[in-house]
């Protein structure tokens, strides 16, 4: 598979993950998330969902609605 998507238009991104985080299967790919959008242990909730809808109108997304 990864011959596969090798040839195609997108990025591959491969997470692995350590013995001691078995039993969550997301952990990889929520710490991997973490990082590109550049969370910190202080961040408010507030905050990192600020960075999360910046970084998702980055690429396109159109911005979310508030209520």
């Amino acid at each position: 598979m990864k011959e596969r998507v090798a040839r195609e238009a997108y990025t591959r991104i491969e997470c692995r993950c350590l013995p001691y985080y078995q039993n969550s299967a997301l952990y990889p790919v929520i710490d991997h998330l973490q990082r590109v959008l550049g969370f910190r242990r202080e961040d408010t909730p507030q905050e990192k969902l600020g960075k999360l809808e910046r970084a998702l109108v980055g690429v396109g997304f159109k911005p979310f609605a508030t209520t």
